[in-house]
């Protein structure tokens, strides 16, 4: 049988992610309008748009010396390096600003110099292991005002800034140019089940997760519910029939789930 949920709140949250796995760590990277963008002395302007009219930037309107638009990131352990990227535009004001990975005072802190036009900059710092690693974009000149623009902020680990990947949600994620992976997303108690007949005791089950491809053989499959989530993220979810696999039937199904997962 198919399997089903009639319970919204049981069912699983259907997510993307790109070939590959998700490396950016920030979230509404292209609505910084929400939330989790934070501002000190200093406030969101409009949304707006980035590089040849691409959608997902946002105005930063600084009315003081340390006008600061962040977003909250990890603590890692002493020593891990994390790189931090955004594409900044002046609009008017200072041209000099700090690209931080940090919120909290002067740490992880990298001096910039911005202009007229569009450009990419970057940050990287190994880190201390007290001060938590977040994306920050501050003007640390006495008395000013001005404004500027911030386009696909980005917070990866490792010592270089590499593409840029759209984040929404941790179950929204998205990279230009890059075969995108769906799969069931997992929370809580959210059930998946599917009603089967008796399968005795030589019943093949497969599944894909997260944590790799799996198919078991000679499984005892009584007749009832059979769930079909395993795991967090179901890339395939399980699925059962009741006998062996032939040799060819094996391969194919390995080969389809290690392309769903990406691997």
């Amino acid at each position: 049988g198919s399997a089903g949920q009639p319970v919204l709140s049981k069912r699983p949250i259907y997510a993307v992610e790109p070939k590959g796995g998700r490396r950016n760590a920030l979230l509404h990277t292209e609505s910084m309008s929400n939330g989790v963008w934070r501002t000190f002395l200093g406030s969101k302007g409009a949304e707006t748009t980035g590089p040849g009219g691409a959608p997902g930037a946002m105005i930063m309107n600084k009315t003081a010396q340390y006008s600061t638009i962040y977003q909250f990131g990890p603590l890692l352990p002493v020593g891990v390096v994390a790189t931090g990227s955004v594409w900044i535009k002046r609009i008017s004001g200072p041209y000099s600003l700090s690209l931080r990975l940090s919120a909290e005072g002067g740490y992880y802190t990298t001096p910039i110099t911005i202009t007229n036009e569009w450009a990419m900059y970057t940050a990287t710092h190994a880190s201390n292991g007290v001060t938590k690693f977040d994306l920050t974009v501050q003007d640390a000149n006495a008395g000013t005002s001005g404004s500027f623009v911030i386009w696909h902020p980005q917070l990866e680990l490792g010592a270089a800034a590499t593409a840029y990947q759209r984040v929404v949600t941790p179950e929204d994620v998205t990279e230009a140019g890059v075969q995108s992976l769906p799969y069931l997303y997992r929370d809580g108690d959210d059930s998946l089940p599917a009603t089967v007949p008796n399968l005795v005791t030589n019943a093949t089950v497969w599944y894909a997760t997260a944590a790799g491809a799996v198919i078991l053989t000679g499984q005892t499959v009584g007749a009832g519910t059979f769930e079909t989530l395993r795991g967090e993220s179901n890339f395939v979810p399980a699925g059962v029939i009741n006998r062996a696999l032939t040799p060819a039937e094996a391969a194919s199904l390995t080969a389809y789930m290690a392309a769903a997962r990406g691997a």
